[in-house]
C-alpha cells in the first residue's frame, strides 16, 4: 500500500520525509494528493493502492485499458502491467503435517514412519477419487472409443442388457483403467499356499440424448454390471484334492476366513451353499471386529456403539459333532441392555438386529474354564444367490440388482470362478448431477452423469466457449453502397456474431461481427445483389463479398467454415426481384417447392467445425436456414438432404422465412414462430424443436421468434461427461486429503506428479526414545490460477471498456477516451508529472503528458505490485 505514514506531516508546500519513505515528490501547496516518487522519474500517487481490489478469489478482478489510437509504447506498458497481474494470480494454502506416526519406544523414528497430510487438487476430477469418461450427445457410452461417434439411429442403439455375460456392447472399466477400482494387495488373496488373484470390472452402457419432453439432456437405458473374478477359482476346500464332503475343518473355506474385494471394500466369505458341483449362494460380511478366543465376560463393540458381552458357552462336549450354543447380552451405545442372542454353529449362527451383525464361527467347551468361541462383528452382510436379487438388511428387498455366479472345479474341489451383479431395469434416466448406485445401501460404486455443455450448477464443462449467432429480419432497410453513392433498398437478413472478428474479408484486412444477406431488393436494377453477402467498410459503405452467396464464419480463432445461400437464379422472369432455388424441384414423398412465386425458397447453410475438445476429427455437419413449408401428410419439413445440397450424414438446422409476411414462421403460412427444425444424427428426418434444445455439437437454441432466431454456437464439438466413483464420493470430486509417507506418490495423472520426497521427522538418533510430539516445520503450497486470455482478455481497448468494472487505464486524455471521460481533457499539460491515480477504489489511471511519462508511471506501478506481492496476491 502506497501512502504517507502517520509520522509524516504536511509542512508548507511539501511533506516531511519519514523513516520508511525513500522518496517523496514535491507537490504544490494546498494539493489534496498524496505523493510518492517511485523511481528515477517522479510519479505522483493519488489514493490508496493497498486497498484496491486487484484480485477476487485468486483471479484478476481488473481489466487494463489502452487507447485504440495510442502510441505503441502505451500498448507495451499495458501488456507489461497485465503480465504482472497475471503473475500474481495465485493463492497460498498451508500444508498440515500429521505427526501421529512419530512416537516410538526404544529407538528413533525416521521419515519412514512419519506422515504428511496433503491436500491434492486437480483440474477436472481427481483420478484417485473418480474415473472420468464421455460420449457425444445422441450417442452412447459403449464398446467404442469415447471420441468415436457411433451409429445410434433407429435400431442401431446397443442391445446390451446387462446380464448373464451379455457385455459385448458395454464400456469395460478395469483396475488397470482407474485407481477407483484399485484392489487390496493388488488383488492377491491369502488362501494358505494357493495362488489366487482377483480382478474386477465394471460394465457401463448409457445413451445420452436431449429429451424433448423433459426439455433437458439426460441419459437413457443406463445400466451397470459389476464383476469380480479369480485367476484361480476360490475352492470350498483349500486342500484342492478334496471336495466339500471330504474336506477337513482346517482346510474349509469359511474356517480360513478368506477376504475378497467387493464393491469397493474388503468382505469376508462368511458362508456359502452348494447345489451339486455349483455354488448356489455366497454370503459376504464386512468385518469390523474379530475375536478368535472370546471367553465368558469378553466384549466386542460395533462402530455404532452397540456392545455384545459373551455370557455363556453351554455344556460339555460328548462327541466330535457336539456344537454348544453360545449366549450374548446386547447393549446399546448408552449402556442399556436391549436384547439377548443365542447362536450355534451349524444352526442359527448369525444375529442381524439393532444395527449389528454377529457371526459365530466356532465354539469349544473344555475343562477348567477353557471354553471359548470364534466371533466376529460385521458392519454389513450380503447374500448373493444365483439368479436372485441381492439380499441384505441394508438393501430393499424390491431392489433390481441380480446375481450371476460362475462355478468350476479346482482339481477335485468345487470352486467359485466369478460373481456378477447386474441391473435389469431399462428405464434408468439421469439428468445432470444424478447418479446410479451399484448397489444402493451397500456403499458400492456409482455412475454419475455430470452433464453436457454445462454441469448441474451451470458451470461450463471442458472450458467450453459459445458464440451467440443471431439471424434477424431487417425490413425496408437502406444501405449505402461503397463510394459510388448508390444504395440497396429492401429486406435483409442480418447475421450477427458475438465474436468481433467472426467475419473477415479482403484477406483479413476487414473484420466485423455483423453482415447482411440480401433477401430481395425493391429496385430491379440491383436484383443482381439478391442472395449476396454485404459487409461494411468503415468510411466507405457496404461492399459485396468477393465470393457471391458465401460467407466465411470464424466460430473460433483457428477454424472457420462458409455460410452459403444455395440457389443460382431468379424464380421467374415476371418476378426478377426474387432470388431463390431453381423452381420445380420434385422430391419423392413431398410436394414440389419453388413453383409458388409468393414464397421464397432460401437455404442458408452453415457448416460446422470438425475438431472436438478431445482432439478427434468428426464428420462435418451443418446448420441450415431455409423455406419450403410443412408436408401436410408427414408433418415434416418438405425436402430431403439432396434437395438442400447436403449428404445424409449431416446434422442440420432449418427455419422458415415467410416472404409474404416478411417474417420467420413455423410452416411458412402462419404467423407463429416458436420452432426450428433439426435433423438428428445420421440421416433421421427433420423434427421440430423448441428453444432450449441442445444438439450433439454443443450448440444451443437460445431463442426463436418471428423476427429473430438465435443460437449459441460452441467453438468445439462437446461431449457428455460421466464419472465412476466409490461410496459417497462426489461425482465431480477433485480434491483429496490423505496422509502420505516419504516416497509415496499422491498423484500421477495427465502430466501431474506429486511425490513426497522427504519428511523432517525431528526424531532422535539411533537408540534414543521418542516420548513427545516433535515439532515439524509446516510449509505453504501455492495454487496458480489458470487464465485464458483468449476468452477473458486482461487488456482491452477503450472503446470496449466497461466503466462499471474495476479498470487500470493507461494513457492520457488525448489517446484514451476513458481518461478523458472520467478525468477531463485538461488533467495533463506540458508541466505535469506522470501520475498513478486511484478513483473511487474502482479505477487506477496511469498516465503522463508524454509517452515516456506514461511508460514511467506504468513501470513504477509494476514495481509496486512486485514489492507488495505478499499482500495483494489473489
Amino acid at each position: 500500500m502506497i501512502k504517507v505514514d502517520e509520522a509524516s506531516k504536511l509542512v508548507g508546500s511539501g511533506y516531511v520525509r519519514s523513516a520508511n519513505i525513500k522518496r517523496i515528490s514535491s507537490i504544490a501547496a494546498g494539493a489534496a494528493l498524496l505523493g510518492a516518487a517511485f523511481g528515477a522519474a517522479q510519479v505522483m500517487v493519488d489514493g490508496d493502492l493497498g486497498n484496491y481490489p486487484f484480485f477476487s478469489n485468486g483471479e484478476p478482478n481488473v481489466k487494463i485499458v489502452v487507447g485504440s489510437t495510442a502510441h505503441p509504447s502505451d500498448a507495451v506498458a499495458a501488456a507489461n502491467i497485465a503480465a504482472m497481474i497475471g503473475n500474481l494470480a495465485y493463492t497460498s494454502r498451508s500444508i498440515e503435517v500429521d505427526t501421529s506416526g512419530l512416537t516410538c519406544v526404544g529407538g528413533s523414528t525416521g521419515s519412514g514412519t512419519s506422515t504428511v497430510k496433503l491436500e491434492t487438487t486437480t483440474p477436472g476430477v481427481n483420478p484417485n477419487l473418480a474415473y472420468a469418461f464421455q460420449s457425444y450427445l445422441e450417442d452412447a457410452v459403449d464398446q467404442f472409443s469415447d471420441n468415436a461417434l457411433g451409429d445410434v439411429n433407429a435400431a442401431g442403439w446397443s442391445a446390451y442388457n446387462g446380464g448373464t455375460g451379455n457385455t459385448t456392447d458395454a464400456k469395460v472399466i478395469t483396475q488397470d483403467t482407474t485407481n477407483v477400482l484399485k484392489l487390496t494387495n493388488n488383488g492377491a488373496i491369502q488362501a494358505k499356499s494357493l495362488s489366487i488373484k482377483e480382478e474386477q470390472k465394471i460394465y457401463v452402457y448409457s445413451q445420452t440424448t436431449y429429451d424433448e419432453s423433459d426439455k433437458r439432456v439426460e441419459t437413457r437405458r443406463t445400466r451397470l454390471m459389476y464383476e469380480t473374478s479369480f485367476s484361480n477359482p476360490i475352492p470350498v476346500c483349500l486342500d484342492i484334492t478334496k471336495n466339500s464332503i471330504t474336506c477337513t475343518s482346517s482346510d474349509e473355506l469359511v474356517e480360513n476366513r478368506i477376504k475378497i474385494d467387493f464393491l469397493g471394500g474388503q468382505w469376508l466369505i462368511s458362508g456359502y451353499t452348494l447345489s451339486g458341483a455349483n455354488f448356489q449362494s455366497v454370503s459376504l460380511g464386512k468385518e469390523v471386529q474379530y475375536n478368535e478366543f472370546m471367553q465368558i465376560g469378553d466384549e466386542l463393540t460395533a462402530p455404532n456403539g452397540v456392545r455384545l458381552v459373551l455370557t455363556d458357552i453351554s455344556g460339555v462336549p460328548t462327541g466330535s459333532n457336539y456344537q454348544p450354543p453360545v449366549s450374548f447380552d446386547i447393549y446399546n451405545a448408552a449402556g442399556q441392555k436391549i436384547d439377548t442372542a443365542t447362536l450355534q454353529e451349524g444352526g442359527v449362527s448369525t444375529y442381524d438386529e439393532n444395527g449389528v451383525v454377529i457371526t459365530l464361527y466356532k465354539a469349544f467347551t473344555g475343562l477348567g474354564q477353557n471354553n471359548y468361541a470364534k466371533v466376529a462383528i460385521f458392519s454389513d452382510r450380503v447374500t448373493l444367490t444365483e439368479g436372485q436379487r441381492v439380499s441384505s438388511s441394508s438393501v430393499p428387498t424390491t431392489n433390481n440388482w441380480y446375481v450371476d455366479l460362475t462355478s468350476t472345479n479346482y482339481s477335485t474341489s468345487q470352486a467359485l470362478q466369478k460373481i456378477q451383479i447386474y441391473n435389469l431395469v431399462d428405464t434408468n434416466e439421469l439428468k445432470a448431477g444424478d447418479s446410479l448406485t451399484l448397489i444402493p445401501g451397500l456403499s458400492g460404486y456409482k455412475l454419475n452423469f455430470v452433464g453436457f455443455g454445462k454441469d448441474a450448477s451451470g458451470t461450463p464443462l471442458e472450458n467450453a466457449q459459445w458464440d451467440t449467432l443471431t439471424f434477424s429480419v431487417q425490413k425496408g432497410q437502406t444501405l449505402p453502397i461503397d463510394s459510388s453513392g448508390g444504395t440497396v433498398v429492401g429486406d435483409l437478413l442480418q447475421v450477427t456474431s458475438g465474436r468481433s472478428n467472426a467475419f473477415q474479408f479482403e484477406s483479413g484486412a476487414v473484420s466485423t461481427n455483423t453482415v447482411y444477406m440480401v433477401l430481395h431488393t425493391q429496385s430491379v436494377q440491383s436484383t443482381a445483389l439478391n442472395g449476396s453477402v454485404l459487409y461494411f467498410k468503415s468510411g466507405e459503405g457496404f461492399y459485396k463479398a468477393g465470393t457471391n452467396h458465401s460467407l466465411q464464419y470464424y466460430y473460433n480463432s483457428a477454424e472457420s467454415a462458409n455460410i452459403t445461400i444455395n440457389g443460382t437464379r431468379a424464380r421467374s422472369a415476371s418476378a426478377t426481384q426474387w432470388w431463390g432455388l431453381v423452381p420445380g424441384i420434385d422430391v419423392p414423398g413431398a410436394v414440389k417447392i419453388g413453383t409458388d412465386t409468393s414464397k421464397m425458397d432460401y437455404v442458408i447453410q452453415v457448416p460446422h467445425f470438425i475438431t472436438d475438445n478431445g482432439g478427434s476429427t468428426v464428420a462435418q455437419p451443418h446448420h441450415i436456414v431455409g423455406t419450403g413449408g410443412i408436408d401436410s401428410a408427414t408433418g415434416l419439413l418438405n425436402g430431403s438432404a439432396n434437395q438442400f445440397g447436403i449428404t445424409n450424414t449431416t446434422n442440420d438446422w432449418l427455419f422458415i422465412y415467410d416472404s409474404a409476411n416478411q417474417q420467420f414462421s413455423n410452416d411458412g403460412s402462419t404467423s407463429t414462430a416458436d420452432r426450428v427444425y433439426y435433423r438428428k444424427a445420421f440421416g433421421r428426418n427433420y423434427t421440430a424443436v423448441e428453444s432450449g434444445y441442445w444438439n450433439w455439437h454443443g450448440d444451443y437454441v437460445s431463442s426463436i421468434g418471428s423476427s429473430s432466431v438465435s443460437f449459441m454456437v460452441a467453438d468445439k464439438i462437446l461431449h457428455s461427461k460421466y464419472t465412476l466413483t466409490a461410496g459417497e464420493v462426489s461425482g465431480t470430486a477433485n480434491t483429496e486429503t490423505k496422509d502420505y509417507r516419504a516416497g509415496e506418490t499422491a498423484l500421477d495423472s495427465d502430466g501431474y506428479i506429486v511425490k513426497v520426497i522427504d519428511i523432517n521427522s525431528g526424531a532422535g538418533g539411533a537408540g534414543g526414545s521418542v516420548s513427545g510430539t516433535p515439532v515439524l516445520s509446516d510449509d505453504t503450497a501455492f495454487v496458480v490460477t489458470e487464465l485464458n486470455s483468449r476468452s477473458t482478455p486482461l487488456v482491452v481497448f477503450d472503446s470496449n471498456a466497461d466503466t462499471t468494472q474495476p479498470l487500470i487505464v493507461v494513457g492520457g486524455p488525448v489517446v484514451n477516451s476513458v481518461t478523458r471521460q472520467v478525468l477531463g481533457s485538461d488533467v495533463l499539460n506540458a508541466g505535469s508529472q506522470p501520475f498513478v491515480k486511484v478513483m473511487d477504489n474502482k479505477w487506477i489511471f496511469v498516465a503522463g503528458y508524454t509517452k515516456e511519462g506514461t511508460v514511467s508511471a506504468a513501470n513504477e506501478l509494476i514495481g509496486w505490485l512486485s514489492d507488495n506481492r505478499d499482500v495483494i496476491t489473489g
